[in-house]
C-alpha cells in the first residue's frame, strides 16, 4: 500500500519533469500554475527529498529568467492567483 507522502513525491517529480521542460507551464489554466503548485509544497517535503530540492530550485532560477523576458504586465500577471484567463 502506498502512503499518501508516496504519492505527494510521485506528483512533485512528474510537475517537476514538465517544468523543467517549460518553466511558465500551465495544466490548463493560467501560464505558470505548475511552479506555483511547487511553490505552494511545505519546506519539510523539499526537506525529506534534497535532489528534488535542487531540481526545483533549478526550475525557479529558470522561470524567474522567463518571467523577466516578458512584458512588464505579464510579468506581474505571474504573481496573481485564481484570477480569470478572461479579467
Amino acid at each position: 500500500m502506498r502512503c499518501a507522502s508516496d504519492e505527494l513525491a510521485d506528483a512533485i517529480v512528474r510537475v517537476l519533469a514538465r517544468v523543467e521542460q517549460d518553466p511558465l507551464a500551465a495544466d490548463g489554466g493560467r501560464p505558470g500554475e505548475l511552479l506555483h503548485f511547487l511553490m505552494d509544497v511545505p519546506g519539510s517535503f523539499w526537506h525529506r527529498h534534497p535532489s528534488l530540492y535542487e531540481r526545483y530550485r533549478a526550475a525557479l532560477r529558470a522561470g524567474a529568467m522567463q518571467r523577466r523576458a516578458l512584458p512588464q504586465a505579464e510579468r506581474f500577471d505571474f504573481w496573481i492567483r485564481g484570477a480569470s484567463k478572461n479579467c
